[in-house]
Parts: structure tokens; C-alpha cells; sequence
């Protein structure tokens, strides 16, 4: 109906309708009432009815959320091929952070409500903004340890690990930062991924 309100031909809205369909692998499935449709095949369709629009911006909330995980699987891989082929900016909103991490060029992490970081998802798996982030993103999660940086005679910089009350080496980039940043003798949290 939105193509034949927009003006196209019915030979032309076929023609769309038909590549999109192809495109999400629908083909068989294009006769059918939607009551005779199952969960993912729904999506899929609503998924080509926006396609049809060639919209330049798609705003996607959980669309996989209510798949099966080999199906869920299948669908990131196509929904990220189809991010590609189309070139269209996607917002895709969810909240499993496997999901975001796979498909995002750019990943957004927000807590409740609160915007935390922006980046890619290699930046934010390895550079994390703050405790939240490192601890949500990455399957464990980063582990944390309490420690203060002190100088010790040779005036090298060392981690004291509070909780088992060890000395942990560290690297001389990281002892120049904790310098510079005049952070010798004050607590502060290790994050360590597993």
C-alpha cells in the first residue's frame, strides 16, 4: 500500500516487492495470510516492508529478540549483510551485548537511560570508558581488583594487590600514565579480562 501511495506502477511494486522478498529469502511465502506466518517469518516481512521503502535511516528495536538461537544466528548474519548491501544507516536496537558487539560499526552502551560510551566495538571491548562498560561487555565480563600504584626504591612504579596483599609488576607505559596522572599511593580498581 505505501509504494501505491507513493505513485508506483503495479509492475513496479512487484519488481520491489519481489527483490526484497528474494533479499530475506521470503519468496515462498509471499501468498500467505499472516496469520499463517510463524514468529520469524513475520519479522522478516516486516523487515521487506520497510525495504520496499528504501528508507535511509532503519530503526530496528529487538528484531531477532523473539527467535530461537540457531534462527537468531542466521538473521544477524543476514541482517548484517543486509546493512551492507543496502548502505543504509541502521539503528538497531537490543540488549544482548554479543548481538551489538557482531553487528555494530559503531556501539552505543547505555545504563539506565544514561549514555556510558560510543565506539567501536573493538574500542570499547578493549578500552572500556568505565567500570560498567568493561563489566558488561565481554562473555565473562572483566574481573576487577582493588590495588594502589606506589614507587618502590628504584623509584619503579608497582601494583600492591589489596585483597591477597601481592606485588604485581607493571609495564613502563602504564607507570608513566599513573605518574602523570598523579595517581601513586591512591586506590584504584585493576580490571583483568578472563
Amino acid at each position: 500500500f505505501p509504494l501505491r501511495a507513493q505513485g508506483y506502477s503495479k509492475e513496479k511494486i512487484k519488481e520491489e516487492v519481489n527483490s526484497a522478498a528474494e533479499l530475506l529469502k521470503i519468496t515462498h511465502i509471499l501468498n500467505k495470510k499472516p496469520s499463517e506466518l510463524a514468529g520469524g517469518d513475520m519479522q522478516r516481512v516486516a523487515l521487506g516492508r520497510a525495504l520496499v521503502r528504501r528508507p535511509k535511516v532503519f530503526l530496528l528495536d529487538e528484531p531477532i529478540g523473539t527467535l530461537d538461537a540457531k534462527f537468531r544466528e542466521e538473521m544477524r548474519t543476514e541482517l548484517k549483510k543486509l546493512h551492507v548491501d543496502i548502505g543504509a544507516t541502521t539503528v538497531y536496537v537490543t540488549h544482548d551485548q554479543t548481538e551489538a558487539m557482531s553487528m555494530g560499526d559503531k556501539v552505543v552502551v547505555m545504563n539506565k537511560g544514561i549514555l556510558q560510551q560510543i565506539d567501536t566495538p573493538q574500542d570499547i571491548y578493549h578500552n572500556p570508558k568505565n567500570l560498567f562498560v568493561a563489566k558488561f561487555i565481554g562473555s565473562p565480563g572483566m574481573n576487577f581488583v582493588a590495588c594502589i600504584p606506589f614507587k618502590n626504591g628504584d623509584g619503579e612504579v608497582s601494583l600492591k594487590v589489596l585483597a591477597i596483599d601481592a606485588i604485581v609488576a607493571i609495564p613502563e607505559k602504564l607507570q608513566k600514565i599513573l605518574i602523570d596522572k598523579n595517581k601513586i599511593d591512591k586506590e584504584m580498581v585493576l580490571g583483568i579480562r578472563p
